[in-house]
């Protein structure tokens, strides 16, 4: 999708990706989290049970980079006109979520 600057739909589908991984991490640790899910209450509910010392699904520095993804990919699904990020910085959030996804499975 990047080769063409569909710069908007890679950073979407991507962050989709990501979401639908953070549920399946949470439902495979028995994680409960308020309210509907996203990017951030996943996220959330995980750093919960790590800062308890409960579980470590992965660690406090993935968690900030996935804050960094979610925020770009809720730019793109809700403000694509807007959106400020180079095609540069997309394709690296995607190769940032494929070796996430790879390495925490």
């Amino acid at each position: 999708m990047l080769t063409r600057n569909y710069v908007v739909p890679a950073a979407v589908l991507a962050g989709g990706a990501l979401e639908t991984h953070l549920r399946h991490l949470c439902e495979r640790n028995s994680l409960v989290l308020q309210g509907a899910g996203s990017i951030e209450k996943y996220d959330g509910a995980i750093a919960q049970e790590r800062n308890a010392g409960t579980v470590e699904v992965y660690s406090a520095t993935d968690s900030k980079s996935i804050k960094a993804w979610g925020g770009h990919r809720n730019e793109a699904a809700h403000h694509p006109t807007n959106l400020k990020h180079s095609p540069e910085e997309v394709r690296l959030m995607v190769a940032g979520i494929r070796e996430f996804l790879a390495r925490v499975p």
